[in-house]
């Protein structure tokens, strides 16, 4: 049976540590990595934010569920994080903006997820 065609261009793994919220010292709260199957694609890209703020945009990445603002995401999947000999940290991407795109029916959501790198300490 072929893949359906929501699904067919989601061909790689990704680690998504979820935003649970916010704790008392502004900090993200983040959930247990998981793994996912994604589109990921690198792009150079600037955004003004509600606040005024400006931000680089460095990857556009395609989802089959929504996940909340200051969201990580890692490609690879979780062994390769688990053995990494040099710090994976520099790839981290947080989500900045999230968009629902329904298909051309209206029947099937995609999740696309606009993120920038990721400064502060990698989670463990």
């Amino acid at each position: 049976m072929p893949v359906p065609l929501e699904v067919d261009d989601r061909y790689q793994t990704a680690v998504l540590w979820l935003c649970t919220g916010v704790g008392t010292d502004g900090r993200p709260m983040l959930g247990s990595p998981q793994e996912i199957t994604v589109r990921w694609s690198w792009i150079k890209e600037e955004i003004t934010l509600p606040n005024g703020n400006v931000v680089g945009l460095e990857s556009r990445v395609t989802l089959d569920r929504e996940v909340a603002e200051s969201s990580l995401l890692w490609l690879g999947t979780l062994l390769q994080w688990d053995v990494a000999e040099e710090n994976p940290g520099n790839e981290l991407q947080e989500v900045i903006k999230m968009q629902k795109v329904w298909d051309l029916k209206a029947r099937s959501p995609r999740y696309i997820a606009s993120t920038a790198r990721y400064r502060d300490a990698v989670p463990s």
